[in-house]
């Protein structure tokens, strides 16, 4: 008995050894983290709940729902990468599960400055799904954020509510929640945080092993999306410059400055090894980025404009915040700004608390320097972190606001060009957005922000003899401006969650219908990618071939001219290309010669969950006999001449075709995209674009120079062509001008085979 007391109370002493060793562990101060484990695994948690909070709690659904807010990017882009073609990693081999029997080659060479998402993205999805996986991703790049925010600025400042303050406002910002549903790698402004931290670090002690994590930090960036390759070179010349800057206004000697360039220099050679994969990518394969690039982006001139950065964009809150979203002079400002860009591209709004709070920083620093001997902020942790901190914000927060001007800007009447218009200039036409660098300009925002707050809370706590009181101020006042920067970025009340079992339940029947093995659903159109986003969603339930697809190889808009249910054009396209089972959405359900009416759903859905899911939905089983009374011909427009997306009417759902400036050209093709030779007639309805403003003109139809049909606005034509020449519209106003670029339109367009007339 005495014995086995004895191994008990050995046992005890061992579990509590391996207990204080553990404590010991999580309690100690890191110099890394300038704090304990402890300290990190609270706040880990925090921001783990704010996360949980700010995404709506999706991932605890993660199954089933996502936080976007509807089909789109989010939907058809990495999700539908990794659900349709599961076997392979992404950017490698091609799928027929769309754009059937073609198929779609998902060998896209811009996806290598994806890989630091697509690689984790691929894994997690094996683990726990595709939805799951791009939940983790997205609660990741929030998470992320925020606790790398608070890392950094616990190093700069050593106050725990400061560096709180900082992760917070540096995550749950309007930009972050709007690119979660659109382009989620613009949530991940970790890289910026990091490259922040790693470049600090390395200048006050550059080493070997700080220029290799510096570069480490660069290369992540690159590697996150193709953007961060202008946007991180930029930011890190700007931190250089600054700290050339601040060396300067120290009067460091040069051999210290000439010592940490040449470190600098070293991390650029390790830079340059870690991106090589990029480099022989863009050296090999530059035609095929272009290519792939000009299908993703309209005229790149109107595009870098639209989507630049207006200062009224700085200062005004997402549309979105519940506190201002009924404010009628709110919403007239809300209305003006988005006459350019987008709800997420212009989003750029910095907050007035940063603001101040920077300002205030600022007006600390001239204090400092023009009393430097005799300030008493020399007493308030106003240290040589703070100047250069403020070194850095001097020339990064100007340069990366210039970047996101538009090409040319008016200053007192003098036309000055922007970094934007030189890119322009050299036709350089890799990036169009620059409105994106505000992710590198909001970080070094909330670091100032951060540190002058550190200052302010320095200054009032040395007045206060009461260590306690002092320790309360501080939590309070730092609680207040959290509570102000969350009421300034709020958008959450307007943003509910996507959830597919919302989803028709026609994609769950069909998704168990194993004699259904290719799928059309109407209309086949490339564009609105509303529509097509719709359909790609969807398929992640059902995972038919489809004929439909998000992403076409062929010439943008080749499909738009098909048609719904209702064109003939749509069914002969659909039973040539291979589609066993044809669905129709928001027309009535038929016994067409053609097939048979196998389902249908009648079920109303939210119109939240989805821009085109409209029912009835309608099923049809295609009879194969009547394939030998198919017409072959089809129409294809040409991109530029018509716009590259269709317009669908909202009431009645029917499909228009705008012309670009009223003149639009179109060719006829058979199935597999190819000139025909021979005579068809072709018929259109020629008239005014629904809510275009178009009220009046003539309209004529020529092919080979040589006009064969004319008429007034509104009209109609049905014509003998040449299949092998392209055939042109030209609409004019009744003054002989053209008319806008989406004021006149094509509908019904038909091509029929002479030997089948």
């Amino acid at each position: 008995m005495v014995k086995n007391k004895e191994i008990n109370l050995n046992g005890l002493f061992k579990l509590k050894n391996i207990f204080n060793k553990i404590c010991l562990f999580v309690m100690k101060r890191r110099n890394l983290l300038n704090g304990s484990v402890f300290e990190y695994i609270i706040l880990s948690f925090v921001f783990v709940l704010l996360t949980l909070f700010y995404t709506n709690f999706t991932i605890l659904n993660g199954t089933h729902q996502l936080f976007v807010e509807g089909p789109g990017d989010g939907t058809a882009g990495f999700l539908w990468f990794n659900t349709v073609d599961s076997d392979n990693i992404p950017t490698f081999g091609s799928t027929d599960m769309a754009n059937y029997p073609n198929g779609e080659n998902l060998q896209n060479p811009t996806q290598i400055t994806y890989t630091a998402v697509i690689m984790p993205l691929w894994v997690l999805s094996k683990l726990f799904g595709p939805v799951m996986g791009l939940n983790i991703v997205t609660f990741f790049g929030f998470w992320s954020c925020a606790i790398a925010m608070y890392w950094l600025m616990k190093k700069l400042v050593n106050n725990i509510p400061v560096a709180f303050f900082s992760g917070f406002a540096a995550t749950f910002m309007p930009y972050h929640i709007m690119k979660s549903s659109s382009h989620l790698t613009y949530i991940f402004s970790v890289v910026f945080v990091l490259i922040l931290g790693a470049f600090i670090g390395f200048w006050k002690k550059p080493s070997v092993t700080r220029s290799f994590i510096l570069a480490l930090m660069i290369a992540l960036a690159y590697y996150t999306d193709g953007y961060f390759l202008l946007i991180a070179t930029i930011f890190v010349a700007c931190l250089v410059f600054g700290a050339l800057i601040y060396e300067l206004v120290l009067h460091s000697s040069w051999k210290v400055i000439v010592h940490k360039i040449k470190f600098f220099l070293l991390s650029l050679a390790m830079l340059v090894v870690m991106i090589l994969p990029i480099a022989y990518t863009q050296i090999s394969q530059g035609s095929k980025i272009d290519g792939v690039l000009s299908k993703a982006r309209g005229n790149i001139a109107f595009d870098i404009d639209f989507y630049a950065t207006r200062p009224i964009d700085f200062f005004l809150p997402s549309a979105l915040n519940p506190f201002l979203k009924d404010n009628l002079d709110f919403q007239k400002l809300i209305e003006y700004k988005s006459k350019h860009s987008n709800g997420s591209e212009n989003m750029t709004y910095i907050g007035y608390t940063l603001i101040v709070l920077s300002a205030i920083g600022g007006a600390c620093v001239l204090v400092y320097i023009f009393r430097r001997q005799s300030s008493s902020l020399k007493k308030y942790k106003f240290n040589n972190n703070f100047l250069f901190i403020m070194a850095l914000s001097l020339v990064s927060i100007p340069v990366l606001m210039i970047w996101m001007m538009p090409p040319h800007i008016s200053v007192f009447g003098f036309r000055l060009i922007m970094p934007s218009g030189i890119l322009l200039h050299y036709n350089i036409a890799l990036w169009r957005v620059m409105a994106r660098f505000y992710l590198p300009l909001h970080v070094i925002f909330t670091v100032v922000a951060g540190m002058s707050l550190s200052v302010l809370i320095s200054i009032h706590k040395n007045k206060i003899s009461n260590r306690k009181k002092s320790y309360i101020f501080e939590y309070s006042i730092t609680a207040l401006l959290i509570v102000l920067v969350a009421a300034e970025y709020a958008t959450i009340a307007s943003r509910p969650s996507y959830d597919f079992n919302n989803l028709p339940k026609v994609y769950t029947w069909l998704s168990n219908q194993s004699n259904i093995k290719v799928v059309a659903e109407l209309p086949i159109v490339d564009r609105p990618l509303s529509i097509s986003y719709d359909f790609a969603t969807a398929q992640v339930i059902h995972k038919k071939k489809l004929l439909n697809t998000p992403l076409t190889n062929n010439e943008i808009g080749s499909h738009n001219a098909l048609g719904d249910i209702d064109s003939q054009e749509a069914i002969n396209y659909s039973i040539l290309s291979g589609a066993d089972t044809i669905i129709s959405h928001n027309k009535p359900c038929f016994n067409p010669s053609w097939g048979s009416l196998v389902y249908r759903d009648d079920n109303k859905i939210n119109t939240r969950e989805s821009q085109y899911y409209g029912s009835p939905i309608c099923v049809y089983k295609v009879t194969t006999a009547q394939k030998a009374k198919i017409d072959p011909m089809f129409v294809k427009l040409k991109w530029g001449t018509f716009l590259d997306a269709a317009f669908i009417d909202p009431k009645t759902k029917d499909e228009y075709l705008m012309l670009y400036g009223g003149s639009g050209t179109l060719s006829v093709v058979d199935r597999s995209n190819h000139s025909t030779v021979g005579e068809a007639y072709l018929s259109a309805k020629i008239l005014p674009t629904p809510g275009g403003g178009f009220t009046g003109g003539t309209w004529s139809v020529s092919q080979d120079n040589k006009v064969f049909a004319r008429g007034v606005m509104p009209g109609s034509f049905y014509e003998k062509i040449d299949t092998s020449k392209p055939v042109t519209i030209k609409v004019l106003n009744s003054n002989g001008t053209n008319p806008g670029i989406t004021q006149v339109a094509l509908k019904d367009i038909v091509v029929t085979s002479v030997d089948t007339k």
